[in-house]
């Protein structure tokens, strides 16, 4: 007697518990990356808030003009004293400015740091978020650098000055243990909800498949009983037809006849048992494929394919043990329902030979792509997995898969929706403010346009060579204070001008005994 082979739902019943261990290792391992991902973002855009709102407290002109000797001066101390209070107020151990000499070239020139502040003019390292803040845009550094002060994560920022060139850049530096840490507290915490997801899952399939293998193992020994009793009725029948005819005694013609019978009943018996076989691994191949839409067996050499978990929504879908082309039919699934700008990349990961290529180093390969169907958009997966007969273990070459497909829409669609929701509010956020840059230039205008008839009426009292002087006095001041809303007015309409990008700075002298006047006149009395 031959060793038996595993049947072909035994193969399924392996190739299935092996996609579903796969899918939860891929789903944790994106979900580790992608978790990564974001809290790496997130902990980036909280250095640059800090470090652009430093820089908006800056006077980009005033930065500009510092020089070494300049140090200890009341200009040099206005910036140091900004950044000093900053520094106190968000608990920073570094902050401080640099300047762009040229070439590649950065130094030092405001550090408030009381213990070991860097010397204005004293080189400071270089990265490439440094470079691309010193062009304008605000940086964070992607790797960590390391200096005389320790090994750091930075953020920087421009100053800019009143002609929108880089005066300065603020620099704010970040513990790299700090930064490590916290991506590797969000690492572990992620790590351990998918080993525990795993190590559930793989319990699961232990305990569905138990009963499957047991039962098999039963079988087995049957079919085992029933060869040995086929060969044994196999020797006495070629007994008999020697005593037969050796003998030529007819009654011996009945014994082969009862022979004959009872070799019918074994095979009836073993035909039995292998209908019962394949039913009990359909059952439980339809219950281990509750997380796939659909599950095939495919024979890549003889392009083809049996279906063991239809999916009946699908217009013309295979009903269960139906045998089909491989390759034509999943062609022809991709161009009624795959999107346009997925088809070429899935029929290409479906091709005989890539697959053969691609599980040549991988046990498990997945596909994402986007799928139409009534009418609706929807995410969906295709996950491959060899299935190899023992006789094929060392040969190395890959004849037959097991395909199926997921539904991943809902997972996909969080991910999506996580982003769009940080665009609405971003979207919002911008709304909000054009409402308000509308609303302050049409009050400014709607007060100006009395303010300006105040202005003209106080001239022509004044104009009137009969008033006494204390009255001319009094309407004067009355003048002067509203030139003075009057240029208020003004700069509110200016404020919009500026988020319109439409400002323009011009350096003017003034005299400044009349803005002392101004002064006196509207607050004159609230001091007295």
């Amino acid at each position: 007697m031959k060793k038996m082979k595993p049947g072909l739902a035994v193969r399924l019943v392996i190739i299935l518990s092996l996609l579903l261990l796969a899918a939860e290792l891929i789903l944790g391992a994106e979900l580790v990356k992608n978790s990564i991902s974001a809290m790496k973002i997130l902990i980036q855009n909280r250095m640059l808030d800090i470090s652009n709102t430093a820089a908006d407290m800056l006077d980009g002109d005033k930065l500009e003009k510092l020089k070494k000797e300049d140090k200890g001066t009341a200009a040099y101390q206005e910036v140091n004293d900004t950044l000093a209070h900053f520094q106190e107020n968000i608990d920073l151990k570094y902050i401080y400015c640099v300047t762009h000499k040229g070439n590649g070239e950065f130094v030092f020139s405001v550090d408030p740091t009381v213990e070991d502040p860097g010397e204005f003019g004293e080189p400071v390292v270089y990265t490439d978020a440094l470079y691309t803040a010193s062009q304008g845009t605000p940086a964070v550094d992607e790797e960590p650098y390391t200096d005389a002060w320790g090994k750091f994560y930075s953020s920087f920022s421009p100053v800019f000055d009143s002609r929108g060139e880089v005066a300065g850049i603020v620099a704010v530096d970040f513990s790299a243990d700090w930064f490590d840490e916290q991506i590797a507290k969000q690492t572990r915490m992620i790590l351990v909800s998918s080993l525990l997801s795993v190590i559930i899952g793989a319990l699961f399939i232990f305990y569905a498949t138990g009963k499957l293998r047991r039962q098999l193992q039963e079988i087995t020994q049957d079919l085992a009983e029933a060869a040995r009793d086929v060969d044994d009725l196999t020797k006495e029948m070629e007994a008999d037809h020697e005593e037969a005819a050796l003998q030529t005694d007819i009654a011996d013609a009945g014994d082969v006849q009862e022979l004959g019978r009872r070799i019918h009943q074994v095979k009836e018996g073993l035909r039995q048992y292998t209908e019962n076989l394949n039913s009990q691994a359909h059952h439980m191949i339809t219950a281990l494929s509750s997380e796939y839409r659909s599950v095939y067996y495919i024979d890549l050499d003889q392009d083809l394919g049996i279906c063991y978990q239809p999916y009946a929504e699908i217009d013309g879908g295979k009903q269960q043990g139906e045998r089909f082309p491989y390759y034509g039919t999943f062609a022809a699934y991709a161009e009624k329902y795959v999107m346009l700008a997925y088809q070429e990349a899935f029929l290409q990961f479906i091709r005989p030979e890539e697959i053969k290529k691609a599980l040549a180093k991988e046990r498990v390969i997945a596909f994402r792509y986007t799928i139409q169907r009534d009418g609706m958009e929807q995410y969906e997966m295709i996950r491959i997995a060899e299935a190899r007969a023992s006789a094929e273990q060392e040969s190395g070459r890959v004849h037959a898969i097991g395909l199926g497909f997921a539904d991943v829409d809902a997972q996909t669609r969080r991910m999506i929706e996580q982003g769009q929701s940080l665009s609405d509010a971003l979207s919002a956020a911008e709304t909000a403010n054009r409402a308000k840059t509308s609303f302050l230039s049409s009050m400014s205008h709607e007060i100006r346009t009395p303010m300006n008839a105040i202005i003209g009426l106080d001239r022509i009292a004044l104009a009137d060579p009969s008033i006494s002087q204390s009255t001319r006095e009094h309407l004067e001041q009355i003048g002067s204070s509203a030139d003075h809303l009057l240029k208020i007015i003004n700069d509110i309409l200016d404020m919009s001008r500026i988020e319109a990008g439409r400002m323009v700075l011009r350096s003017e002298a003034f005299f400044l005994p009349d803005l002392l006047d101004q002064v006196s006149v509207m607050i004159g009395g609230q001091c007295r």
